[in-house]
């Protein structure tokens, strides 16, 4: 039986910090495994040599879109696997008329990414990297960062459910503090069975002590923080 072809095309540099060599020994157990050539993810003529006649591919970061161009050589292309969060950069409909599938990562990277959010607050509100540069010169009891505070009770404002942001909300169960959200695309149904509470943007900011910010990039949110909700947000208010 004929092996399928699978070509990583994430560029050798980062091979050690995506995928192991374990890894690769399981892929090449059961398909013929196709390498990019360059030490940097590949770029569209690469692209093109690693898919034709190839039936999966692996990416991450920085390889070339799967356009219409490269789409034209992927003659036999039927799924792609990204290792990494949103797809949005490396997807066309060309890709999606071809019938071929895509997965991502964004599940698992999203636990991850919600668990560093969680410590940057608790660093922010224990004053953690002021503390750190005191006694880096020998200070403790003379920081005049003293005293620090508690997450534990605030009201923590999260802007975006997405599936970090819901991770977020997982973890924050555990510190006793009020959750508000603010997210255009949450349902009452998700406010029930996150048990928090839905609000306005400019309500969210008059009332969190700590904001973390979970939505995407896009024309809709770009400059959603403006001068308008700076102006209500309370004085030591941590984002």
């Amino acid at each position: 039986m004929k092996k399928p072809i699978v070509a990583i095309t994430i560029g050798k540099k980062y091979y050690s910090r995506m995928i192991s060599e374990e890894g690769i020994k399981i892929l090449e157990s059961f398909a013929d495994v196709r390498h990019t050539g360059t030490e940097n993810p590949a770029d569209k003529d690469e692209m093109k040599r690693l898919l034709e006649g190839a039936d999966a591919c692996i990416t991450s970061w920085e390889v070339a879109p799967l356009d219409a161009d490269i789409m034209s050589a992927a003659d036999s292309l039927k799924a792609v696997v990204h290792m990494g969060g949103s797809v949005k950069r490396l997807v066309s409909d060309e890709l999606f008329e071809k019938g071929v599938k895509v997965f991502g990562a964004s599940p698992v990277l999203a636990e991850t990414v919600a668990e560093t959010a969680l410590g940057f607050m608790i660093m922010g509100m224990k004053k953690g990297w002021e503390i750190a540069a005191v006694v880096k010169e020998g200070g403790w009891r003379d920081c005049d960062c003293w005293p620090p505070r508690e997450l534990r009770g605030k009201t923590v404002g999260i802007v975006g459910a997405s599936q970090v942001g819901r991770h977020v909300i997982k973890l924050l169960k555990l510190f006793n503090v009020t959750i508000l959200v603010y997210d255009p695309f949450f349902s009452k149904d998700d406010e029930k069975l996150l048990n928090v509470k839905s609000v306005s943007l400019t309500e969210l900011a008059e009332e969190s002590d700590v904001i973390s910010l979970h939505a995407p990039v896009n024309d809709n949110t770009k400059q959603m923080l403006n001068a308008n909700i700076f102006k209500v947000m309370k004085d030591n208010a941590l984002i």
